[in-house]
């Protein structure tokens, strides 16, 4: 398992406190307009589903372009893959595809780790599909802040 290296920026349960409790009292738009000012290393991680799009759309009316990080499961529908490219071309951000390790296309992952790995191992699944990659993207593009579509409500491993 690869290593990473820590985060540049950390903050403690008392300033996160804070800040959580500043950005619940603003608007998304507010919100947005904030992290653009305050971190630099901003990225936007994004599946093109509905959330992420609405953000790529808010950043963009609001005159903002992030760099946009899509983890690419190899296992997306080809709507998905259109979606994204037209999603570049529509707001012209700069895309950073991540793969998993090693893996290019939907069949050299089934040969390396079998033709239905998340109904064998989902956990391995996960891993191997999203987290590493993800991970992998952060460190590679030396992400600092990372603007996604989850919801508060959505807890679990990404929860902070």
């Amino acid at each position: 398992m690869p290593s990473f290296a820590s985060p540049v920026l950390q903050f403690d349960e008392s300033q996160l406190k804070h800040i959580n409790d500043k950005l619940n009292d603003m608007t998304p738009q507010q919100i947005l307009d904030w992290v653009t000012v305050t971190f630099s290393g901003l990225y936007q991680e994004t599946a093109f589903g509905p959330s992420g799009n609405v953000i790529t759309d808010m950043l963009s009316a609001q005159g903002n372009t992030v760099p946009v990080i899509f983890v690419d499961t190899l296992h997306h529908f080809d709507e998905t893959l259109e979606l994204a490219k037209r999603s570049q071309q529509k707001y012209n951000f700069e895309l950073h595809v991540f793969k998993p390790e090693g893996c290019d296309t939907r069949e050299q992952f089934a040969a390396k780790h079998g033709d239905e790995l998340w109904k064998t191992d989902d956990v391995v699944y996960d891993y191997s599909v999203k987290v590493e990659p993800a991970r992998r993207a952060y460190e590679t593009l030396n992400a600092q802040a990372v603007i996604t579509g989850r919801r508060k409500s959505q807890k679990g491993d990404r929860a902070s």
